[in-house]
């Protein structure tokens, strides 16, 4: 598995668009949120690079070289953050929207930890992809190489949680206080204990204590297979697409509130504001194109497209494309803008 939307080269945002603060050991790069209060850091080495998107709250060592950390996060809430790099080419990718109250994680040689968006970190957890020391066997050969650690997106980690080497996580998952994770979970799954057991499957979370019908559809939508239910599905009787439509409406009522604080606010115009919306808009259009949804709402949409891609390099925009969508680049868009010319 990729997580495209954390490209190295951007960390969702281009480099020379953000301030830049050099040290003897690596750069740092980051937005105005994020250089008002930068992670403390105890370094050696050299060509460390760290792209920052918000508040950091933490203690980074780099021991090595060519290290590189890039933090997505919120801009209105520190991540706190402490990341030990003992050697050379580690990598760290905490991702947009994410937030976290307490997480570590130590990193040997080329060890990579990459976390999706929107997930929810409580306190004193523990990231290992590595043993941190060597184990051999009577030839010599050794049998505990370090493994990636891959977290997809809205992934819910309890409270003293400890992650080990080679895990993946799947969208929409909880993991329970005080598990020990030392194998794989399917997503929208709750599992708990030490080592950590499925509990149980096709599970949602929120945010919020009392989530909105919204909020609650966009929750399920990590589920793999949602069984109805009575607040949310709708009547047997609707069609595939009425139900399918709903929940583009649903969407586009979430992106609409944020949208508009952009639009009328220049503040707010910030790349990962902007790149949110600019992926969920793109989304729903691709799912407008397999149904007759109506024309004057697919044209809504390609205007708000227009206007949030005008904020953004046109790399930029394609780095926040929804996965399958990337690697066309934007020509499914004017494909979609064909379609509806033609039926005007």
């Amino acid at each position: 598995m990729t997580i495209e939307h954390t490209h190295p080269e951007y960390g969702w945002a281009k480099k020379e668009d953000l301030q830049k603060q050099e040290f003897p050991w690596g750069t740092v790069y980051g937005n105005e949120a994020a250089m008002k209060k930068l992670p403390r850091f105890r370094a050696g080495g050299m060509n460390n690079e760290i792209i920052l998107l918000c508040p950091v709250d933490g203690l980074f060592s780099f021991f090595g070289s060519h290290n590189q950390v890039v933090v997505g996060g919120t801009p209105k809430k520190d991540a706190k953050i402490n990341l030990n790099f003992w050697s050379d080419r580690n990598r760290f990718v905490f991702g947009i929207g994410s937030t976290c109250n307490g997480m570590g994680a130590e990193f040997v040689q080329d060890d990579s930890i990459v976390i999706g968006r929107d997930c929810m970190f409580s306190s004193e957890i523990m990231f290992r992809p590595n043993d941190m020391h060597t184990i051999f066997d009577e030839n010599g050969k050794i049998i505990n190489r370090s493994k990636p650690i891959i977290l997809h997106d809205h992934v819910w980690i309890g409270q003293r949680v400890t992650v080990l080497k080679g895990v993946e996580i799947g969208s929409g998952s909880i993991v329970g206080m005080g598990s020990v994770v030392a194998k794989s979970v399917p997503a929208a799954c709750a599992v708990g204990g030490a080592p950590a057991k499925l509990l149980r499957r096709n599970v949602a979370w929120s945010r919020s204590r009392n989530p909105s019908d919204a909020e609650k559809h966009e929750a399920l939508s990590y589920v793999p297979k949602v069984k109805e239910n009575a607040s949310l599905a709708v009547a047997s009787k609707e069609s595939e697409d009425a139900v399918r439509m709903r929940g583009v409406a649903l969407d586009l009522t979430t992106e609409a509130k944020l949208i508009r604080v952009i639009l009328d606010k220049p503040e707010y115009r910030m790349p990962e504001y902007v790149g949110t919306c600019l992926s969920g808009l793109v989304t729903a259009l691709a799912r407008m194109s397999d149904m007759e949804f109506p024309t004057e709402r697919v044209a809504e949409v390609l205007g708000l497209i227009d206007a949030l891609a005008s904020f953004l390099s046109a790399p930029t925009v394609v780095v926040f494309l929804p996965d399958d969508l990337r690697y066309e680049g934007l020509s499914r868009l004017q494909k979609m803008r064909i379609r509806l010319a033609n039926k005007s």
